[in-house]
């Protein structure tokens, strides 16, 4: 921004303009917490309100989708933003939220199958009980700790999703999936994703192609290779000194830091595990994607 005489009224202008960028994060943080509200009352406190719970929070819900397509600039088409490696599809299912049309794609049959159960089974919010610790006994704090239920989903996808989002999944390996989708998406995002090739740089250059020049690619998670202790598997394992310089052929690195992040597991066990990520935000630039990878994947 520089320091000089107009440095603080363009920083003021920038944060309006994140501001309204930010509306349908904090809005949707809003409908959460409502939706928190209306789950805790009981039947006698319901009646005593006089207001159907679910339509009132559906119309508050659609007026909200109005006013973030108001301060969406242009009538143009959303954004489209690919999530490979999904899992069970959090991530596109946030971006749909904020506004963005978002495409999870996915190569495990675990994994797929507990995203239709959420995305399309789940009447409401924390409708079905799990117990995912029951069978682990190491690193428990209290005696019954192993037993401990588990609420899912902790947000009903049908109602916090409107009649126009647009949300899909695609089946498959990442690679073969979209290898002929040239310039087809607006931006990336992968969140514990690179590490998840046998060959990083087959992903890199695909996920080049893929995105248009001057879309985004935003990316968080460390480099673990999942292939790498799996015997007469291919495992490329290069380090991220390695890594970024064949990104920095086709993205222009934008942010870059290191963030801490969880995975999974208890959060209230005595073991916890924690990466140390590397996040980027890139913007692709215009060389074309160029050589060839043996299909390893």
């Amino acid at each position: 921004m520089g320091d000089g005489p107009d440095a603080a009224e363009k920083s003021h202008f920038l944060e309006v303009c994140y501001s309204f960028l930010e509306y349908g994060t904090d809005a949707f943080y809003d409908l959460g917490r409502m939706q928190d509200t209306i789950q805790s009352l009981d039947k006698d406190d319901q009646a005593m309100w006089k207001v159907p719970p679910l339509p009132w929070y559906s119309e508050i819900q659609r007026r909200v989708q109005v006013n973030l397509d108001f301060l969406r600039p242009g009538k143009g088409p959303v954004p489209a933003i690919l999530c490979p490696g999904c899992g069970l599809a959090r991530l596109p299912f946030d971006l749909v939220r904020l506004g963005y049309a978002a495409q999870g794609n996915e190569f495990s049959y675990h994994m797929l199958l507990g995203t239709h159960l959420i995305l399309n089974r789940s009447e409401k919010a924390e409708c079905f009980n799990i117990f995912p610790f029951v069978l682990t006994l190491a690193n428990r704090k209290g005696r019954w700790d192993h037993l401990r239920c588990v609420k899912v989903p902790d947000v009903c996808p049908v109602e916090a999703l409107g009649p126009a989002a647009q949300l899909s999944m695609a089946a498959g390996e990442f690679v073969e999936v979209y290898k002929t989708q040239e310039s087809a998406w607006d931006g990336m995002a992968t969140c514990f994703f690179l590490d998840t090739a046998k060959n990083v740089f087959l992903y890199i250059r695909t996920i080049a192609y893929i995105i248009r020049k001057g879309g985004i690619w935003t990316n968080l998670g460390p480099l673990l290779y999942h292939y790498a202790d799996v015997p007469h598997e291919i495992s490329i394992e290069l380090s991220w000194e390695e890594v970024r310089p064949y990104i920095c052929q086709y993205f222009d690195f934008v942010e870059e830091e290191e963030k801490v992040a969880r995975y999974t597991g208890n959060a209230e066990g005595l073991s916890i595990n924690r990466y140390r990520c590397i996040f980027f935000v890139a913007r692709r630039n215009g060389k074309p994607a160029e050589g060839h990878s043996n299909p390893v994947f």
